[in-house]
């Protein structure tokens, strides 16, 4: 419901993520349009490293593939009950943010090395940072 060019930045901590590849494209699309001209975008987006995609990928007990790196019913995991899960190529993520000169992208990795078990927080992620072109 926003007006068009309406917001200097926009910080995506993991949210885009849920969803296919083109629902993905297209919520940025309609971010973009919302975006002013020389706006920056900070966006923090799973890998195809992460351990869940990777254990998805080689497991179809896991999670149920609905296209390339992209599951929905996890069956254990940080992704149980989350819905639909997109792990990003790094060449995907200059389809997704066409429209950002993008700044630089880091990969960020996080390994839990002790836990007592009920929970795990390792995870793999890209941080995407952008200019509105």
């Amino acid at each position: 419901p926003f007006e068009n060019n309406f917001f200097d930045i926009l910080v995506d901590r993991e949210a885009m993520y849920c969803g296919t590849l083109d629902s993905i494209k297209q919520s940025w699309n309609e971010a973009s349009r919302v975006l002013k001209s020389g706006g920056i975008v900070i966006s923090f987006m799973y890998t195809t490293d992460h351990k869940w995609c990777q254990k998805a990928n080689s497991s179809k007990e896991i999670a149920t593939e609905i296209e390339k790196n992209t599951f929905t019913n996890f069956t254990e995991g940080n992704f149980k009950n989350t819905g639909i899960v997109h792990f990003s190529e790094y060449d995907e993520l200059f389809i997704i943010f066409d429209f950002l000169d993008i700044k630089f992208i880091n990969k960020h990795s996080n390994n839990t090395i002790f836990s007592d078990g009920a929970v795990d927080f390792s995870y793999d992620e890209w941080i995407i940072v952008g200019v509105k072109k």
